[in-house]
């Protein structure tokens, strides 16, 4: 159907050319022949038939391109047409391809959580360090991050501190505790202000992963504050040599409130204090 659309396309305007070419050879032609027919020879009369058939040739010749310039604007206004056309379609299309990779994204994330709250559940009967431990290795493996901690808010001499409870990755002496008060260090001023930091500078000497290859220190770190009703329940700090996209931060953020839940029922951990 397109070939023969085509084919007649061609064949209409080639007869408009030809069109033209007769039509311009019979106003060449006109005036001598008129004034052969009607046997004139005065020089007045052949000189006014040959103005009449310029004017009326010039006529012809602007309508003409009157006409050929309507077709141009017909042919670029349906040209622009079917560019817009294909530009939405386009446009369109790609929005159905992003919607669909952001729903799936959604879904992946949706599970990725409900993964670990189910962990949480099915393991209700162990002791909860074991529990947290896990998921902390669990999550850190996802993101391959080199170093994560899960702090708990306890009081101690009136005061609210943050308690290490579970690691990945972090070397200490077990007989040591590692706390921080609320306020003190990157760690207290997540709790202070219950805002997630992520920054892809750490400060010097602020962590050290060592290995038997020796030490060296990651670029990236995000500490989530860990709610649970209204108030901070603990700490999530992950440090990790590759950047921390905006996903895992969603993902990060979505375990938050499970794992505040979790770490607010642990033995001697406070919420709600002021």
């Amino acid at each position: 159907m397109k070939a023969i659309k085509k084919s007649l396309s061609v064949a209409t305007v080639i007869l408009f050319v030809l069109g033209i070419i007769v039509i311009a050879y019979f106003l060449y032609n006109a005036p001598a022949e008129m004034a052969d027919t009607l046997a004139i020879k005065e020089l007045g009369q052949h000189t006014q038939i040959n103005n009449i058939f310029r004017q009326i040739s010039i006529l012809v010749g602007v309508e003409i391109a009157i006409g050929l310039l309507a077709i141009v604007l017909l042919i670029t206004a349906q040209n622009q047409a079917l560019q817009a056309k294909h530009e939405n379609a386009t446009t369109q299309t790609l929005s159905d391809v992003y919607t669909e990779t952001e729903t799936k994204q959604q879904v992946a994330l949706s599970e990725r959580i409900s993964a670990v709250e189910l962990t949480l559940q099915n393991d209700s009967a162990a002791d909860n360090k074991v529990i947290l431990e896990k998921i902390l290795n669990n999550v850190c493996n996802e993101l391959e991050a080199c170093q994560g901690a899960l702090y708990v808010t306890r009081q101690q001499h009136q005061k609210r501190v943050l308690e290490l409870t579970a690691s990945y990755a972090y070397y200490f002496a077990e007989s040591k505790t590692i706390s921080y008060e609320f306020g003190e260090g990157l760690i207290g001023q997540v709790a202070k202000e219950g805002k997630t930091i992520n920054i892809s500078t750490i400060p010097e000497g602020y962590i050290t992963i060592v290995s038997g290859l020796g030490s060296s220190s990651p670029n990236h770190l995000i500490i989530i504050p860990l709610l649970f009703e209204n108030s901070v329940a603990g700490i999530l700090e992950i440090a990790s040599f590759k950047k921390i996209t905006k996903t895992d931060e969603e993902y990060l953020n979505g375990l938050a409130p499970i794992l505040g839940k979790s770490l607010a029922n642990q033995p001697q951990a406070i919420v709600n204090a002021e």
